[in-house]
């Protein structure tokens, strides 16, 4: 049961990352302010200058650069493997 629990909420942060980065590419702006959790729960305010690209937490710490169309065919790919 706790498995399930688990995928489903990873299904969830993925499905709610496709979104923000369809977001990001409709929005003009350059740059962008956000806040980011840098652990426990601690949030501080960023403004990222350059939007092409985001970092994706693929598992076990590591983060991978993308472009935000190879984060989408990413999160597609793994929200595939997810619910299957």
């Amino acid at each position: 049961m706790e498995k399930l629990r688990e995928t489903s909420s990873l299904v969830e942060q993925y499905e709610v990352l496709r979104a923000n980065i369809e977001l990001m590419k409709k929005e003009t702006k350059t740059t962008m302010r956000s806040l980011v959790n840098v652990g426990s729960e601690v949030y501080v305010q960023a403004k990222a200058e350059d939007r092409s690209h985001i970092f994706v937490n693929i598992g076990m710490g590591f983060h991978v650069e993308f472009t935000l169309d190879e984060a989408l065919e990413f999160i597609d790919k793994k929200l595939a493997k997810l619910k299957t």
